[in-house]
């Protein structure tokens, strides 16, 4: 009994001292990170340690003393470069960030909020001396945390979740324009690292932008907004979007007022690296879509587009993925005409084009002129050609020689009147049409030496 008493007094006397021991693994892990970032162009301003018994925790007020190296950190994980100007908006930036942690060992999670504390001092200046009453707005701002990152971290599961605190802000310029902006229920998931997670997902309830000055007006709103993402690497990855309702007006009255109203968007973009060849597809879809302005109105329906890109070779795709995010920076001649040759080198290894559908459902003008709709699908292959280079220099027609295409279009008759009233060359085409449940028919085929609409041949 004597040993068990003892026993259990150890037992007990350890797992009390485990939080005096404290959490070697965060602590380890954070003095990793830090000296990362500090190796990256941030720098330590300032930090304080608040130590208790069960928790501990951190404050840091970082300082972007290198912006250029920091920017540079963080292209090297992303295609879409960050541009020169917002690099040099960074420079001098300060966040500050709140950290607390348990101090048991086995618990892995870290809660961290993050805030900016100042703006650059070239920013800084612009508003001083342009927007002075903005600039006091912005300070105000920044000391009650008005722009906030909670964060929840798992560091050794790799998972975080968190939100971004609501935002509804009211600002009036030197000009006397009124300005409201809003974001509220921003919220978000993910795994993987924070600069390069492997997941992320996120969610906003509702972003508004509110302009006004005179008699003229801005509004501008997003309701209900997801996206999702998965990333294996920075050409393997998938992406969707969705909103709910997006609404824009533009009012001018010595002019125009102009209202857009979407509802029901999708969009998602997909790439694969990871097989033989490269694969890319694009989707995106409205319910409806309206445009009214005080000449013009027009009401779309149901609108859908899904393509994908196949059999693209690999190495040649990648060539011009690194170009292509170089050239978002450090646009050159040079650089354009290293396109353009790589453009020409991937189209030379050949690929396949295939629509699965381009469609409208109905669209009607001014509420009276009903135009119904359309709808597309075809397959274009591109066949590999080794001399593609020295055949479109004599010629960007060669490339048709190369080309076999299965296309199947149908469009409503009024639409097809309307875009005849307009082109009337276009009536040409009425002779090959075949007339299809109230639709124009036209089923295309070209095997890069013959042309044929609805098995009738196209002479040259």
């Amino acid at each position: 009994m004597k040993k068990i008493i003892i026993l259990l007094s150890i037992v007990v006397l350890g797992l009390a001292l485990l939080p005096v021991i404290g959490n070697k693994f965060i602590e380890d892990t954070l003095k990793e990170r830090i000296e990362l970032l500090a190796s990256h162009g941030l720098e330590i301003k300032n930090s304080s340690t608040e130590a208790g018994y069960l928790h501990t925790k951190k404050h840091y007020e970082f300082l972007l003393k290198d912006s250029q190296k920091f920017v540079d950190y963080l292209n090297q994980y992303a295609d879409n470069q960050i541009p020169l100007y917002v690099n040099a908006m960074l420079q001098g930036v300060v966040i500050g960030t709140d950290l607390q942690f348990s101090n048991f060992p086995f618990n892995n999670a870290l809660s961290l909020d993050i805030y900016p504390l100042a703006l650059s001092p070239e920013t800084t200046n612009a508003l001083m001396q342009e927007e002075p009453e903005l600039y006091k707005n912005f300070i105000s701002f920044f000391e009650k945390k008005g722009i906030l990152y909670h964060m929840n971290y798992n560091i050794l599961q790799s998972t975080f979740d968190g939100y971004i605190k609501d935002i509804q802000e009211e600002y009036v310029l030197k000009d006397g324009s009124k300005v409201t902006l809003g974001l509220m229920g921003a919220t978000y998931e993910g795994t993987g690292t924070l600069v390069a997670p492997s997941s992320l997902n996120s969610k906003i309830s509702n972003m508004t932008l509110h302009v006004f000055k005179s008699t003229d007006e801005l509004n501008f709103s997003i309701a209900d907004f997801n996206s999702s993402s998965t990333f294996e690497s920075q050409s393997t990855y998938s992406s969707a979007a969705q909103v709910k309702n997006f609404v824009l007006t533009i009012k001018e009255p010595a002019v125009d007022t102009v209202t857009l109203n979407a509802s029901d968007v999708r969009i998602s973009i997909s790439s694969d690296t990871q097989e033989t060849d490269a694969r890319m597809n694009a989707k995106s879809s409205f319910a409806n879509f309206d445009l009214s302005s005080d000449r013009l109105k027009v009401k779309a329906k149901n609108f859908n587009y899904d393509i994908a890109l196949s059999k693209i070779d690999k190495a040649a795709f990648e060539e011009i993925r690194l170009l292509t995010a170089k050239a978002k920076n450090r646009y050159s001649d040079a650089l354009a005409l290293e396109m353009q040759e790589s453009i020409t080198k991937l189209l030379s290894k050949g690929m396949t084009l295939h629509i699965a559908d381009i469609s409208l459902e109905n669209i009607l003008f001014n509420d009276t002129q009903n135009l119904e709709g359309f709808s597309l699908a075809s397959d274009i292959v591109l066949k590999e050609d080794a001399n593609l280079s020295q055949n479109i220099a004599l010629s960007p027609m060669f490339i048709a020689k190369n080309m076999n295409i299965d296309t199947m279009f149908k469009i409503s008759k009024p639409m097809f009147n309307a875009i005849v009233a307009s082109s009337p060359m276009v009536g040409i085409s009425q002779s090959y049409a075949q007339e299809v449940d109230k639709m124009m028919v036209f089923h295309i085929q070209f095997d890069s030496k013959e042309l044929k609409v609805n098995d009738k041949t196209i002479s040259n």
